[in-house]
């Protein structure tokens, strides 16, 4: 049987464009995007652009603004907390469901990740810090096997983005740490203790938006 050929629409080439850009850091948390401009780059028309943007402003990583247009959007303090908080406790589910027993070779694959977000912090690479950075927490959350929790974690991917995209564009992102933070996290998934895995992915994530509020209201 011959494989079936995947066909990408135009609107998805441009909302990968899109993406892409807001991901390496090329457009920042807050700055506009200017329809007519990415259609002139791109060489299309305008509409294809606006139905992109309208599909990304659904996942929530822009916003529409009365007279402003479309702009990426930046997360408040409270957002970054709920975030933080819904992917703490989805990751932590994981871990209590597979009693902390992560496998040989998921731990293998991990270590690759956190040499690779290492590598990445030291680079000041955002765009590969996140890609790398929702691998790795991935790998936490596929332990269990279970198919629905997956999909629910899943659905936090562009918010991810958008905490990361935020906290850069206050110039609250430490890098010299993300690769360190990691690194710390999988040195407590190797003992395979839930009680220590958990306290530490409680930290991981709820210490985020505590400093960012503290630095916020000062």
């Amino acid at each position: 049987m011959a494989a079936k050929c995947q066909i990408v629409t135009l609107r998805e080439q441009v909302n990968n464009f899109i993406k892409s850009r807001i991901l390496s850091g090329e457009i920042k948390a807050g700055e506009r995007i200017n329809e007519f401009e990415l259609a002139e780059e791109l060489g299309i028309s305008r509409g294809p652009v606006r139905e992109a943007l309208r599909q990304i402003e659904q996942e929530g990583l822009v916003s529409y603004e009365a007279n402003k247009g479309c702009r990426v959007k930046k997360l408040t303090i409270q957002e970054i907390y709920e975030m933080s908080l819904l992917r703490a406790d989805l990751e932590i589910l994981a871990v209590n469901v597979c009693k902390g027993n992560y496998s040989d070779a998921s731990l293998k694959e991990m270590e690759i990740h956190v040499e690779r977000i290492d590598e990445y912090d030291k680079e000041r690479n955002l765009g590969k810090i996140i890609e790398e950075d929702q691998i790795f927490h991935e790998l936490l959350v596929r332990e269990p096997g279970l198919s629905y929790l997956m999909k629910l974690w899943h659905m936090l991917d562009v918010t991810n983005f958008a905490v990361y995209s935020t906290l850069d564009s206050l110039g609250l992102l430490c890098y010299g740490k993300i690769g360190r933070n990691h690194r710390e996290l999988l040195e407590c998934v190797k003992t395979r203790d839930v009680e220590v895995i958990t306290d530490n992915l409680k930290h991981h994530y709820i210490s985020v938006s505590e400093f960012v509020r503290k630095v916020m209201e000062k």
